[in-house]
């Protein structure tokens, strides 16, 4: 009986990667390899502006940014969550850094960048947050959330806000 245990298990396996194997995309739907890889990529490449582009492509765009701007968000949601004020205030400036980060490479978004963020909501929680009012910080965090949405609306990304981040950062948590 072990036996024959043992052996379902095995043709349920081998079924179950064959399948995936069948399912799973052609070579043609990999990312594209765009230079062959070695630990000297940068230097290997033929001529300085290779080398440019290679780097452009390494740093990324705009989705990199986006990246640091959601982990430092998370932050700046705990820090204020424990009244950890100036952590807060820290991470808010570098999320300021890194949002005009993001449009130097990607222009094409700077003009929400700029409109609903960096002239909007970024100077008005940076003064709450020196203000130190629990009220005002907490009632000007969530303004700042509902803008990031509204801004992934407006750049035909809604589907961003149904990332957990923003599931967790819905309301504050008092902290002990």
């Amino acid at each position: 009986m072990k036996e024959c245990h043992w052996k379902y298990r095995l043709i349920v396996m081998l079924g179950l990667l064959a399948a995936s194997a069948i399912a799973s995309p052609g070579q043609s739907e990999r990312p594209k390899l765009i230079w062959e890889p070695s630990r000297t990529w940068l230097s290997d490449a033929p001529s300085d502006q290779e080398s440019f582009k290679r780097l452009e492509r390494y740093l990324g765009g705009f989705g990199q940014r986006m990246r640091e701007i959601g982990e430092r968000f998370e932050v700046v949601h705990d820090a204020v969550s424990q009244n950890k004020y100036e952590l807060a205030a820290f991470e808010w400036k570098e999320i300021g850094n890194a949002m005009v980060s993001g449009y130097l490479t990607r222009p094409q978004y700077q003009a929400n960048a700029e409109g609903m963020f960096l002239t909007g909501v970024f100077p008005e929680f940076k003064a709450a947050l020196a203000s130190g009012d629990k009220k005002k910080i907490d009632d000007t965090f969530e303004t700042v959330r509902q803008t990031c949405m509204a801004c992934h609306i407006a750049e035909q990304t809604a589907f961003v806000n149904d990332h957990p981040l923003f599931r967790k950062t819905a309301r504050l948590i008092p902290q002990k």
